[in-house]
């Protein structure tokens, strides 16, 4: 027995060489499934928390503002230009906000490599692993040259990863300090709403209208008579503000000339009959002017009173429209002056009027209405038939109404004889009316061809 060990390259009996053992390679791909479900959770838990966050500051910094602006507001009222920087503090600091804290997260596009290095920043030791297998299954990225080694680091990364919670990449002290910025605004909102419920809804009016005439809220408020009006040039005029809330310890009137001017300022006074009711006579006025009424710590909305001349009437004339049954479309017009109207039922009148000024308004004042009948000087008799009658039909009978003159014209005829005579047919009394009049009721028969005669009968 030979001590020599036998080679794997010595040649076996019958003159052939033993083949080395080697194991086959494995060539399917190694499953990355779970490295991608990380990824897409990181990358979601990352966009999350990012929004959430923005969404905390921009609202801590707009309902901060606007209630500082609004607290303002109360405590001392701010002019038009105050108010548009107001709002624009109110503005642009939480669109800013929102673009930089939600918008571009929202947006924002997280690649997986960039997701990859992120976790690897968890993961000490990890040595880029986690990227490196990450690239390898980008689309369009070169295969791995041994599969052995794509299939051992794959192996290596999914041990390494697999102690990692998702949620350690969020930043949790942003967003508590985010939540508690944005419970801290509400918060001051709500307390605001509760103690000023009442004026509060007219400062934020004042400040998301800046240029509105809204005036500031306060525990004064009265009703201006009589806001907006005209009246006659010269026409004394009553301002009068009417208090429905709180009392006021004085009140005045601002008038600004429409044409330009120095503002003028008078003192309402207290109607002693009702202490809530102040009033102003001004008197000899010539031109329009806008005016409002102060104090209470806040003041009305501005009104107009126009100036206008005393109107005169130049010229009225009356026209008749007559009824359509007449058929008679041509107004009739009265002489110049003249308003008295004179016509049948149903007709239409159309006043014309010509007027010199400022005319704001016009009225008819119908003083008296008076029917009457017009007696009929001439009535012209109508004939119903000329000398024929209607084709088709023929007369027969009478009225009975024929007078003796006539009866005695016509020629007697006998009876032929050997025959009685007819009877006579027997009339009844003609009725008389309670003023002794008889009431003569008259027939009219008209006949027509065929078979049978239709009458028609007019009482």
């Amino acid at each position: 027995m030979s001590t020599n060990p036998v080679s794997r390259f010595d040649p076996l009996p019958g003159g052939s060489f033993q083949a080395p053992d080697r194991a086959t390679p494995d060539l399917t791909p190694p499953d990355l499934s779970p490295i991608r479900r990380l990824i897409g959770q990181v990358r979601q838990l990352l966009r999350t928390s990012w929004v959430a966050t923005g969404v905390g500051l921009t609202l801590a910094l707009g309902l901060g503002i606007l209630v500082a602006v609004s607290l303002l507001d109360l405590a001392l009222p701010l002019g038009t230009l105050w108010r548009l920087a107001g709002l624009a503090l109110v503005i642009v600091p939480s669109l800013l906000a929102a673009y930089a804290g939600v918008l571009r997260p929202l947006f924002r596009r997280l690649s997986n490599s960039g997701v990859a290095r992120l976790i690897e920043t968890h993961l000490p030791g990890i040595h880029n692993r986690l990227v490196s297998v990450v690239d390898l299954d980008q689309p369009g990225a070169p295969r791995p040259m041994s599969p052995t080694f794509h299939r051992r680091l794959v192996s290596e990364t999914l041990t390494r990863v697999a102690p990692f919670q998702p949620q350690t990449v969020v930043d949790r002290r942003s967003l508590w300090r985010s939540a508690l910025a944005a419970l801290v605004a509400v918060g001051a909102f709500g307390a605001a709403w509760t103690l000023f419920h009442d004026r509060l809804p007219t400062t934020l009016a004042r400040i998301f209208q800046p240029l509105a005439d809204i005036p500031p809220a306060s525990g004064v408020r009265y009703d201006v008579v009589p806001g907006d009006t005209a009246v006659l040039r010269g026409d004394p005029l009553d301002l009068r503000a009417e208090v429905t809330q709180g009392e006021p310890d004085r009140l005045q009137v601002e008038i600004v000339p429409t044409a330009g001017g120095p503002a003028l300022w008078y003192d309402l006074e207290r109607q002693g009959g009702n202490p809530a009711s102040w009033q102003f006579t001004l008197t000899g006025f010539e031109q329009s002017f806008q005016y409002r009424i102060h104090g209470g710590g806040t003041w009305s909305r501005s009104h107009t009173v126009t100036m206008v001349d005393r109107p005169q009437i130049l010229d009225a004339r009356a026209l008749l429209y007559l009824p359509k049954y007449l058929e008679l479309p041509e107004p009739r017009e009265n002489p110049p002056g003249q308003l008295s109207v004179t016509g049948p039922e149903e007709s239409q009148v159309e006043v014309q009027v010509a007027t010199a000024g400022q005319v704001a308004r016009g009225e008819i004042h119908l003083l008296k209405t008076v029917q009457r009948r017009e007696p009929v000087t001439e009535r012209i008799e109508r004939v119903w038939f000329a000398e024929a009658l209607p084709e088709g039909a023929h007369a027969e009978g009478g009225l009975g109404m024929e007078p003796q003159a006539a009866a005695a014209e016509r020629p007697h005829r006998r009876p032929p004889a050997g025959t009685a005579p007819a009877p006579v047919p027997q009339r009844s009394q003609t009725p008389r009316r309670a003023d002794g009049r008889e009431s003569v009721r008259s027939c009219l028969h008209r006949a027509r061809p065929g078979p049978r005669d239709d009458h028609a009968r007019v009482a």
